[in-house]
């Protein structure tokens, strides 16, 4: 039995370290690498489970089953227990979010979109290019932003920059500078609930990460 729970342990550790992994250096393929190991620990977990003969009183048995099943599903969920939602693979990308941007890169890059505001539109934004961003942007495994945009207010002045990463697969993170203070989890969507009520969805996660600046992450 110890055998077994000695098993299980190092994978629901495996499994809780490719996930975090995953979304700290993007190491994504086709299938997420945190899914192998996690079908292994589905696997020993049933192995745990079935009847084995280690001389062991029946009650003392089952209760190291179970003690060993509580251990390793709590650690999985460990993240969610401390907030809502969460998981290791957001975890890792707020990691990746915050080892990018310091000070620094964070002010380098207000300096560089505050330049550009001779190219907004009429709605007053501006898609950045890769040529627009710091090299410090692009500097890890995930590479430059997928979507890159700045705006400015009436007056010309720099309001905000946003830059994301990731997908609908997987969700996306990043980085958004503002003026305005941006609550925790955003400005919510609404859209018709049942009996007539509305209902308010909150996708969006906003961490402050230095003033002015937030972590974003979004479910979508």
């Amino acid at each position: 039995m110890k055998r077994r729970i000695s098993i299980l342990a190092g994978l629901t550790l495996l499994t809780v370290f490719t996930d975090y992994v995953s979304g700290r250096w993007a190491i994504l393929f086709l299938i997420p690498p945190m899914l192998f190991p996690a079908f292994l620990t589905l696997l020993a977990a049933v192995w745990v489970l079935l009847p084995c003969r280690d001389g062991g009183p029946f009650w003392k048995r089952w209760a190291l089953r179970i003690a060993a099943m509580a251990a390793c599903w709590g650690l999985l969920r460990l993240p969610s227990y401390l907030e809502e939602d969460d998981d290791y693979f957001k975890m890792g990308r707020r990691a990746h979010i915050r080892s990018t941007f310091t000070p620094m890169v964070i002010a380098e890059l207000r300096a560089a979109a505050a330049k550009l505001t001779a190219r907004q539109g009429k709605i007053g934004g501006v898609e950045l290019s890769e040529s627009d961003l710091p090299p410090a942007v692009g500097g890890t495994l995930w590479g430059m932003p997928g979507y890159a945009a700045c705006s400015f207010s009436k007056e010309g002045r720099l309001s905000s920059v946003r830059l994301v990463w990731g997908g609908s697969l997987i969700g996306r993170h990043g980085l958004v500078i503002s003026d305005e203070e941006i609550p925790f989890r955003g400005d919510g969507f609404h859209g018709g609930g049942k009996d007539g009520h509305e209902e308010v969805y909150y996708p969006e996660r906003y961490y402050p990460l230095y003033p002015g600046a937030y972590i974003y992450l979004d479910e979508n």
